[in-house]
């Protein structure tokens, strides 16, 4: 997919606090998508917050596993 195709484009990444999860929110918000990075952890959350709000983008804290918790 083109950067010209992703701008603009909204995109929901878990594990985005590390590891590849990390690099794939990255890569996205420094191709111009607005990226929502989920950590299960809050400092997790801030952390990678921290490094997506340049871009537009925010951390949440939020654990898949936990189907209350994606409900809410």
């Amino acid at each position: 997919m083109s950067t010209a195709q992703l701008q603009g484009q909204v995109a929901l990444v878990t594990g985005a606090s590390r590891g590849i999860g990390r690099a794939i929110a990255a890569e996205l918000a420094a191709r111009g998508v607005k990226v929502i990075g989920t950590a299960t952890t809050d400092p997790g959350a801030q952390a990678i917050g921290e490094a997506l709000a340049p871009q537009g983008g925010r951390g949440i804290a939020l654990n898949v596993n936990d189907a209350a918790a994606v409900d809410a």
